[in-house]
């Protein structure tokens, strides 16, 4: 059994700087291979994890062992034990990796919104709270649907005693408005939470990168009462340096702002908007309205329809790159990025 050769890959950016990871990334294995049928077998079904695990670890090491030892013998290394005259601290497997590392690209160590937020993955799992949401609409149609047919035939079917329009307009009110107020709301609130978590991520990553002389929660301690988002866009404009100017003035900004109002609302007072100058924000965005009805409620009430999470994801990606284009024109950055391209 053989593992094939590959090329590390490193990391372009994480919060506590880049790094390599020589075993079982300079050499991979498929799933099969780590762990074959005979040996799933052996495990069992009903196997705990623990053992699954040590099985899968008991693999990687022999292949592991065996890969090295054909790129050993590829360069004419031929042993697994170390090569005469190595420096103390130095190994076979330091020299080998170096050598691996050498011929690679150096990372650019740039901090870039696109990889800490993945809009596309966080598309898709919109799309597929929305599938999710027809998908039970159409199921709830066709019982519906069934159990009236079998009413009609039934000539002595007892409305009374065996109903089926009251319980089909609960289960309508559910697929039609409890289930997405859930889903939708859930979504729309680990959207905006992502887009604060992301410039916290900046900030943090810029004061360890540029040795800022403030951190940012000692900076945010020294602030008059301000929303979160607008506090992190201080300290990477007066603390970073970075020349974001008036950005609240940014037609990103300003849709942004209304998401964190709805945020708010939802996450605080389960989507009521008692505020009229908030309701009217609010109102404002993309396929959201403010349900004036008393169904729901008898305060209005955040209501968020097919699309809405969608626009979220848009507006956050929208603000970013207005960000980003900022950011890369910074001359700290701007050389850092023409040497990568």
């Amino acid at each position: 059994m053989s593992a094939t050769p590959m090329h590390i890959s490193p990391r372009l950016w994480s919060p506590k700087g880049r790094f390599f990871v020589a075993r079982g990334s300079l050499f991979s294995a498929t799933h099969a291979q780590l762990m074959p049928t005979e040996e799933k077998a052996s495990t069992g079904v009903g196997a705990s994890a623990p053992r699954l695990a040590r099985v899968y670890d008991q693999r990687m090491n022999k292949l592991w062992d065996e890969a090295l030892k054909q790129a050993l013998a590829s360069t004419g290394a031929g042993s697994t034990d170390p090569p005469e005259g190595n420096a103390k601290g130095s190994s076979w497997l330091d020299k080998l990796v170096a050598e691996r590392l050498a011929d690679l690209p150096k990372p650019i160590d740039v901090f870039r919104p696109s990889a800490a937020f993945n809009f596309d993955d966080v598309r898709q799992a919109v799309a597929m709270v929305e599938r999710a949401i027809e998908q039970q609409k159409k199921e709830t149609k066709i019982s519906a649907d069934h159990a009236m047919k079998a009413a009609a035939a039934d000539p002595f079917h007892s409305f009374t005693k065996n109903p089926v329009f009251a319980p089909m307009a609960v289960a309508f009110w559910r697929v039609e408005t409890t289930f997405p107020l859930i889903l939708r709301r859930s979504l729309l609130v680990a959207v905006y939470s992502h887009v604060e978590h992301v410039l916290h991520q900046w900030c943090v990553g810029l004061h360890a990168e540029w040795s800022l002389p403030m951190t940012y929660r000692k900076f945010r301690d020294k602030q008059p009462k301000r929303p979160t988002p607008v506090l992190y866009l201080l300290y990477l404009r007066d603390q970073a340096g970075i020349a974001l100017g008036t950005f609240d003035s940014w037609p990103e900004w300003n849709a942004l702002d209304r998401y964190r109002e709805a945020r708010n609302c939802i996450a605080h007072d389960g989507g009521l908007v008692e505020n009229a100058g908030k309701q009217v924000l609010i109102e404002a965005l993309p396929h959201v309205l403010v349900d004036r009805s008393g169904l729901l409620n008898e305060s209005p009430t955040i209501v968020l329809g097919p699309g809405a999470c969608e626009a979220a994801v848009d507006a956050a990606e929208r603000f970013f790159e207005r960000l980003w284009s900022i950011y890369a024109q910074d001359p700290r950055i701007a050389p850092r990025l023409s040497a990568s391209t």
